[in-house]
């Protein structure tokens, strides 16, 4: 027969036990949640935002994005810039003047060179590399991260994960990186592909520059708000 004090002595081992279990699996579990989520956080746009589009630019800072940043400045347009680490390093200057005007920022790497062979370790040095460069240099941490080319493996998503990133890619191509002399098809493939919410990529490009006022003025025309990516994201 068993006594009160055992009986006690059982119950609360039995507690015990229940306690540091139930710990035990939501500390695996919270950060199993946590990576698992990381490493598919592809961002994409929002179209319950209403009529309004993120133009972004991949691989600035260079020569040709003082323009940009000058046509923004005329339209009164704030825009997402996705910084190259070592571009970054190498203008200094005109990258702090992104900043300055108010856009935001993105990691876009330091190498520029990912491809399916870097492992997860090579890529968040690369990461962290980029966005050491980017802080040291401007005083702001990137918000997001668009991978080279738009490239993802798992390797990659494990690293933005790792990183704390989410993966903004587009959901409209301009393809300026493409048609160098022909302005009538970057222009075909923003405007009649915009809609509400699009993100819409560009580069740093002269064919860009060429373009871009007409873009920006199209949109308006038709009633389109030119926001930030963390604006169309709703953040």
């Amino acid at each position: 027969m068993i006594n009160k004090n055992d009986l006690i002595n059982v119950t609360l081992i039995f507690f015990l036990i229940v306690i540091f279990g139930e710990v035990a699996w939501g500390l695996r579990l919270n950060n199993d949640q946590v990576f698992g989520y990381n490493c598919v956080r592809l961002l994409s746009s929002n179209n319950r935002i209403g009529k309004k589009v993120a133009l972004t630019f991949d691989d600035v800072p260079n020569i040709y994005t003082k323009k940009i940043l000058k046509i923004l400045r005329d339209y009164r347009v704030k825009a997402t810039f996705f910084m190259v680490g070592y571009q970054v390093k190498n203008n200094p200057d005109l990258a702090r003047e992104i900043v300055s005007y108010g856009h935001e920022v993105g990691n876009h790497s330091y190498s520029h060179r990912w491809d399916g062979g870097k492992t997860v370790d090579a890529l968040l040095q690369d990461i962290e590399k980029a966005e050491r460069c980017i802080v040291d240099i401007t005083g702001h941490m990137p918000l997001y991260l668009r991978p080279p080319g738009g490239f993802i493996d798992e390797n990659i998503k494990k690293a933005c994960g790792m990183s704390g990133y989410g993966i903004v890619l587009w959901t409209v191509d301009s393809r300026d990186w493409f048609h160098t002399d022909n302005r009538q098809a970057i222009l075909n493939n923003v405007l009649d592909n915009v809609k509400p919410g699009s993100i819409i990529l560009f580069h740093s490009l002269s064919q860009t520059v060429d373009v871009l006022p007409e873009i920006i003025e199209t949109l308006q025309k038709r009633g389109y708000q030119i926001e930030t990516v963390s604006s169309i994201m709703g953040q």
